[in-house]
């Protein structure tokens, strides 16, 4: 094969696979990781908001893998339904922890494509101290 039919050959294998959306497919989740601030035991946080933006050139389902036992309350109700090309939805994440120290937990996501994410939560647990009299 002559240098020129060489590149030709390289230029048409790397165009088909720009156009078949493969190159460019991805899930976007942002943030990766969250980092709650201190908070109270027993109490309930704000919500941190998690996300996902789907690059995948067609609709996929998302499925999530809550890891997060008893410290981290997962709402991923918005990411139950098909999520269009270019669609997204949120996770939202609050830290009620039951006892105190550090807490540490994973949330996985994927769908039916094969991709995997895996978001690490994580955040301190402390005591309120009574008021000095």
């Amino acid at each position: 094969m002559s240098r020129i039919a060489s590149f030709a050959f390289a230029a048409l294998v790397a165009c088909s696979v720009f156009v078949s959306g493969s190159a460019h497919a991805y899930l976007d989740v942002y943030p990766n990781r969250v980092n709650f601030l201190d908070q109270y035991v027993n109490e309930m946080s704000f919500p941190e908001r998690i996300t996902v933006t789907n690059y995948y050139g067609q609709t996929i389902v998302l499925r999530t893998y809550n890891n997060c036992f008893m410290d981290f309350q997962i709402d991923d109700y918005d990411c139950k339904s098909p999520i269009p090309h270019g669609g997204r939805c949120d996770i939202k994440v609050r830290f009620w922890p039951a006892s105190a120290g550090w807490k540490w937990c994973t949330l996985d996501i994927d769908h039916q494509f094969g991709g995997f994410t895996r978001i690490d939560i994580q955040g301190t647990a402390i005591e309120r101290t009574p008021l000095a009299r």
